[in-house]
C-alpha cells in the first residue's frame, strides 16, 4: 500500500510541476502563420485535399517568386497532419491573397484553418 501512495503522489507532483514556456518578451505578428490541419472522421484523411494543399502553394510560390517554409508534424493513425505555414515574408496583402485563395480551394474538405500570430524574440 505504502508503495502505491509514493507512485501516485510522484506521479501527481510530475504532473504538477510541468514546465510552461516562457513567451515573455515575444514579439507577435499579425496572422503571421497558417495552420492547416488535416483530419479524419474514421476513414483518413481527403487525401485530394493534400493534393489541392500543394499544388495551391506550389503555383503561389512560382507566381510570387518566392519559397514558403512549411513544417509538418504528423499526429494521427489514419494520417491526420498538420502543416505550418510561415508566412512571415508575405506581405500584408499576399497573406491575405494567399489565406483566402487556400481557404476557398479547400473549402468543404476534412481540413481545419488556423491563423496564429508568429513568435519571435
Amino acid at each position: 500500500m505504502k508503495k502505491f501512495l509514493l507512485i501516485l503522489v510522484s506521479t501527481m507532483l510530475l504532473i504538477a510541476c510541468k514546465s510552461k514556456k516562457n513567451t515573455a518578451g515575444a514579439v507577435a505578428t499579425d496572422n503571421a502563420n497558417l495552420v492547416l490541419s488535416f483530419y479524419s472522421k474514421g476513414s483518413g484523411i481527403d487525401t485530394q485535399a493534400k493534393k489541392d494543399y500543394f499544388e495551391y502553394q506550389e503555383i503561389f510560390e512560382k507566381n510570387n517568386a518566392i519559397k514558403l517554409t512549411t513544417t509538418r508534424n504528423a499526429w494521427g493513425r489514419e494520417g491526420e497532419v498538420d502543416y505550418k505555414i510561415d508566412l512571415t515574408q508575405l506581405s500584408a496583402k499576399q497573406r491575405k491573397k494567399f489565406t483566402s485563395g487556400l481557404k476557398n480551394k479547400l473549402k468543404d474538405k476534412q481540413v481545419h484553418f488556423k491563423e496564429e500570430a508568429s513568435q519571435s524574440k
